[in-house]
Formats: C-alpha cells, structure tokens, sequence
C-alpha cells in the first residue's frame, strides 16, 4: 500500500501551501496535484525523487509509511543543533502586555525553550477548542489567510481562531505554530515532547479540514 496521496497532502497542508502553490513549485498542474492527493493518480518516479528532494524526505518514506509531523518538520534534525527560546506571555500577564502593545511601551518578556521551534511569541490561553490550559506559539505576520489558525490581539484580549472572522478590530496577528498543553515542562525527555508538539500540530491541521 501506497501512503503517497496521504502524506502529500500533509505535507502540503503543514507547509501551508495551496494546491496551485504546490503545482507551480513542480511543474504541474492544480488538477494533478489534486488527482495525486485523492489516489486517482501516481507520480512518475523522476517526480517522487524531486517532491521527496525538495522536502528533505527519502522516498521510500513518501511512499511506505504515514509520514509524522516531525519527520516533515525535522524536528529530529534541529534538536541536535539547538533549543529556541521564544518570548513568553504568562496568562498573569495579559493585561499588561496588551496594554503595553497598544501604548508602544517596553514590556518584561518571561522565556520559554522548545526545540527546534521557530515562533515569535507565545502566549498562554485559559481554553481553546476544548482544550485546557495551552500554550500557543505564533509567527509575526502581516496579513491572515482565510485557512490559517491566528493568535489575533484586541484591546481588550487575545484569541485564537481560524481565519474566517473579520479582523477590523485586531490590533496584531501571530500565525499559529504550534499548541502545547502546560504540562510541557513537566516532560523531561526531548522526544516525550516532541510528541506533545507532533499532538498539538496535527490537532490544528485535523481541526482545520472540518
């Protein structure tokens, strides 16, 4: 069994990129890269190579198995080089670093270490989509797209959300990376929270598609 078409649209997905995107990065067209995704058609093997090339990936893996989040992301690969260490706001915190933001004021960042995580901020929640107490990591951006999960500050409050919402009264956008319960610090070993963060991401793509 082929997990071709699953995992080209996981990788497409995670890398946020739509149909035409990917198609224009390989020279194909939108209604192939849907026919490889829905399993009505195979890539030649010159293909697979380059797809499996371009993404890091071998192409036994592409084709053999149900690729993880962490094998399209390396996250293996970028714990062996380093821990990044994001700004951090403690839900304690909220009010003054809105208000901070909204004033143009310095504001006292806390730090959080994950590894191989790229974010600019995170921001812990109360709840969100039924989850309790999270920690959700954004990347700064100019403008949200209708697809993408957003961290979104109001003055008043920041929320997360799928962007289908109007955005007039949001102040400042993070793209989500990534969902982490608190309980991340209590996982001492690196691959215990690799699988945490592997949880987190699929949880947000699986949610996205409804």
């Amino acid at each position: 069994m082929s997990y071709f078409a699953l995992n080209l649209k996981k990788i497409r997905q995670l890398k946020r990129l739509s149909q035409t995107e990917f198609a224009k990065i390989f020279g194909m067209t939108r209604a192939t890269v849907g026919a490889y995704e829905e399993g009505r058609a195979e890539p030649r093997i010159d293909k697979l190579i380059e797809i499996a090339n371009y993404f890091g990936l071998t192409v036994d893996q592409l084709v053999r198995k149900r690729l993880t989040v962490n094998e399209i992301s390396h996250y293996q690969d970028k714990v062996k080089h380093s821990l990044e260490t994001i700004p951090f706001v403690p839900l304690s915190d909220k009010k003054f670093f809105i208000e901070a933001v909204i004033e143009q004021k310095d504001y006292r960042f806390n730090t959080i270490s994950l590894p191989g995580l790229m974010a600019d901020i995170a921001l812990e929640v109360e709840e969100f989509a039924g989850l309790r107490n999270v920690i959700v990591f954004g990347r700064n951006v100019l403008q949200p797209q209708s697809l993408s999960w957003f961290i979104g500050l109001t003055r008043k409050d920041y929320k997360i959300f799928i962007g289908k919402e109007n955005f007039d009264d949001l102040i400042k956008f993070w793209n989500v990376c990534c969902l982490l319960t608190k309980d991340i610090d209590n996982l001492v070993h690196t691959e215990a929270r690799l699988q945490r963060i592997e949880a987190k991401v699929d949880y947000l793509i699986n949610t996205s598609k409804k």
